[in-house]
């Protein structure tokens, strides 16, 4: 596994870990975020089997010179291809579920769920306008060697 697939799932888990904490806050905060972890985990699932293995795909073709596409590389890149729009859809999910947090009275929103709202959604903007485009890229390039090879 490559580090930057570590630093991806370490994100991950260190949002699993601080919605799972205020979401057992009472009250509407604890509950948003409580719809948002249900949501963000179905989510994190598929990303770490479809787009992680396409982005490490991507890097060894770059800096090694490329790297056989396997089964689990095509089924990765198939999975892409249907789950994107799902994923996205989740991803608007979340921010109206954060947008409800932010709506909040100020003295509902604690320091630490405005860090975790802001971390979010740093997080979703790093997918959608690096991350996905990069896995979709390499999708491609499947695609296109399973053609040609």
């Amino acid at each position: 596994m490559d580090h930057e697939d570590d630093i991806l799932k370490e994100e991950h888990s260190r949002l699993v870990i601080s919605m799972n904490g205020i979401s057992q806050d009472p009250g509407k905060t604890g509950k948003a975020f409580s719809e948002v972890l249900k949501i963000f985990q179905y989510h994190l699932d598929r990303e770490e089997g479809t787009v992680v293995p396409l982005l490490s795909y991507l890097k060894e073709r770059m800096c090694k010179g490329g790297r056989t596409v396997d089964d689990s590389l095509v089924t990765a890149a198939d999975n892409l291809s249907v789950e994107l729009e799902s994923m996205l859809e989740e991803h608007r999910q979340i921010e109206d579920l954060l947008g409800r947090i932010m709506d909040l009275p100020k003295e509902k929103q604690t320091e630490m769920a405005l860090e975790i709202v802001a971390e979010l959604r740093h997080h979703v903007a790093l997918e959608e306008q690096m991350l996905y485009p990069a896995a979709m890229a390499a999708t491609e390039l499947i695609k296109l060697k399973k053609k040609t090879c």
